[in-house]
């Protein structure tokens, strides 16, 4: 059994997120979504992509399953690694995904609290204790 020190966990949210309903975290430098998007239909998937990419920071990374790729979105995202699908965040002037241009228009507060002040980084060391 492995358990994260008192001082990495403490450096990391954790909470329950909707992807299609919640504002995104925002400037998080890894996006993990490993066999998440292949349970999403093509519609969301095309919605939740953009969504991903503006909440990562300028150079941040996304990593996706196997069997899941991002090819629609070439324009927002680099390979970086095909085979063990790692993408970096490529800098774009995208501006608000379609998904939270829509909530802005209807003057929906949490996209600005969401800017407003980014969770703390996930340490990037290995802090695992066996």
């Amino acid at each position: 059994m492995y358990r994260v020190v008192k001082e990495i966990r403490a450096l990391c949210v954790f909470s329950s997120h909707d992807l299609a309903h919640d504002p995104p975290f925002s400037h998080v430098d890894l996006i993990s979504c490993r066999n998440l998007l292949i349970y999403m239909e093509s519609e969301l998937q095309k919605k939740i992509i953009p969504l991903l990419h503006y909440a990562l920071r300028p150079g941040g990374y996304l990593f996706l399953g196997s069997s899941e790729t991002i090819t629609r979105h070439s324009d927002l995202f680099r390979t970086i690694d095909k085979t063990h699908r790692i993408f970096q965040r490529k800098k774009t002037g995208a501006g608000l995904p379609p998904i939270l241009a829509s909530r802005a228009a209807r003057g929906s507060s949490d996209i600005v609290r969401s800017r407003a002040k980014p969770p703390p980084r996930v340490a990037s060391r290995s802090g695992i204790h066996g």
